[in-house]
């Protein structure tokens, strides 16, 4: 089934968006596949009931002023540091006949022994990877089992992940993906011996008498 999302047109910009925003409105541009950039407003409820569903990984029947439809990916999405909430998107005009470029998350997936049974800690060098394949084809994400990291010499790399035969991935194949660091080992700090102590006090120490012996050396 189509995501669909709705939209019009928009003539806003600058501090005049900050007005329609509390209409629980969200400015967005869509651009690509050989056409002008368009400005455009979303309604929020139903956006983030899209982004929840599409994220930036499926293609979006996007329908302008109840009249033009085209096929969409959102290709960014800004969020408000504060509220979290999007405040702008992008929107990316694709054409079902040419292969598009999105990246995708991983998601880890199992337990690796060697942070298990060595006290090792995973380390997660990459979250998405970019794939290039038909918009029909596209995936929202990969999963990637880490069970396999035995030890800390073992490491998963880009060319170890497993995507349908139509998808591509774009990263070097012999990208680290993910790891297991040894747990770190504090120096124990070295408490002598009290044996030990008594003797490192009487190296250097003269014997009796020979403070005596050197006063009168010096004397001479």
């Amino acid at each position: 089934m189509a995501i669909k999302l709705e939209s019009t047109t928009r003539q806003e910009v600058g501090k005049a968006v900050k007005a329609f925003r509390r209409q629980e409105k969200v400015p967005a541009v869509v651009y690509g596949f050989g056409q002008d950039n368009l400005m455009l407003w979303l309604n929020k409820r139903q956006l983030d009931k899209v982004f929840t569903e599409a994220g930036t990984f499926s293609v979006v029947d996007l329908l302008i002023d109840d009249k033009d439809s085209t096929k969409v990916i959102i290709k960014e999405a800004q969020r408000d540091a504060v509220t979290d909430n999007i405040i702008h998107v992008d929107l990316f005009r694709i054409n079902l006949q040419e292969k598009i470029e999105v990246q995708i998350p991983i998601h880890f997936v199992g337990e690796a022994p060697a942070v298990k049974s060595l006290g090792g800690t995973a380390i997660h060098a990459l979250d998405t990877i970019t794939i290039e394949c038909l918009p029909e084809d596209l995936i929202k994400d990969v999963q990637v089992d880490i069970s396999s990291l035995e030890t800390f010499d073992d490491v998963i790399h880009v060319g170890d992940i497993k995507v349908p035969e139509k998808v591509t991935i774009i990263n070097e194949t012999d990208q680290v993906v993910v790891s297991v660091a040894p747990p770190r080992v504090e120096e124990a700090e070295t408490v002598p011996a009290e044996g030990e102590v008594k003797e490192a006090e009487v190296i250097g120490e003269k014997k009796e008498g020979e403070e005596t012996e050197d006063k009168a050396e010096a004397g001479k």
